[in-house]
């Protein structure tokens, strides 16, 4: 899922643009015997944080929850007492004034009492949209707090993000992936999978530029230019289920 903003001149993302050449190494570099062990402590730090900070959200989300319930519960109990004070006030004033205009009196505070129903249901239910709105809100910043951590620890991660931005231009004459400086080794290093993933006359060219986030990716063909970075993709998200939300409410 991502949005194509189009380019009038197919240019390069205004700034300093930084062309970084690959680095062959004179030889071979020998393998670390502790790599394995390293990348799994890396997993097993990532897993544990990131257990921590859903269970976080699904605590809050629960609170969130019992809050609710809570609120639903009190709506009801003042319903019933709404209700019970307009019974006795109509009836009363019936004795003191006559049957009929007693009726009268009591259908007022009926009326009375329902409007004030309808309007505590009618906040009531805005009130679990608006918390609706804010579990949503608390679980993007969650991923996203999440996928920053998981590429910070992890550099390797960030390459899919590129390759399946790819994916959705191969079929281009020309591919211009624009990057942070820090992932620019990391992406050189794996051209070789991009190109693969192309028809063959197809041209593709990394660029460095200092001005971009770390984690952000842009993809520009002669067609446009795609977003692929992990903040816009996770935007585009919360506006997709804020739609859906709104859609179920309305």
């Amino acid at each position: 899922m991502y949005k194509v903003i189009k380019s009038s001149n197919g240019g390069v993302l205004p700034g300093k643009v930084i062309g970084i050449k690959e680095v062959v190494p004179a030889g071979n570099l020998e393998t670390d015997p502790d790599l394995d062990d390293r990348k799994q402590r890396i997993l097993e730090q990532f897993q544990d944080n990131a257990a921590s900070i859903i269970q976080e959200a699904e605590q809050q989300a629960q609170r969130l929850k019992e809050q609710i319930m809570q609120e639903r519960e009190q709506w009801e109990h003042e319903k019933q007492l709404l209700i019970e004070e307009a019974r006795k006030a109509g009836f009363e004033e019936g004795l003191q004034q006559g049957r009929n205009q007693g009726y009268e009196e009591y259908g007022n505070l009926l009326d009375e009492a329902n409007q004030i129903v309808d309007q505590t249901k009618h906040e009531f239910v805005k009130y679990i949209e608006d918390s609706e709105k804010v579990i949503l809100d608390l679980g993007i910043k969650t991923a996203e707090k999440i996928l920053c951590q998981s590429i910070e620890e992890n550099p390797e991660r960030f390459f899919p993000i590129v390759r399946e931005a790819v994916k959705e231009v191969r079929e281009n004459q020309e591919i211009k992936i624009i990057i942070h400086p820090s992932k620019y080794p990391l992406i050189i290093s794996r051209k070789d999978e991009l190109d693969a993933l192309m028809a063959g006359h197809t041209q593709c060219y990394v660029y460095g530029n200092e001005q971009l986030k770390e984690n952000q990716c842009l993809v520009e063909t002669e067609n446009g230019r795609i977003d692929a970075s992990t903040d816009s993709q996770l935007n585009m998200l919360h506006e997709k289920l804020l739609e859906l939300l709104e859609g179920v409410h309305s």
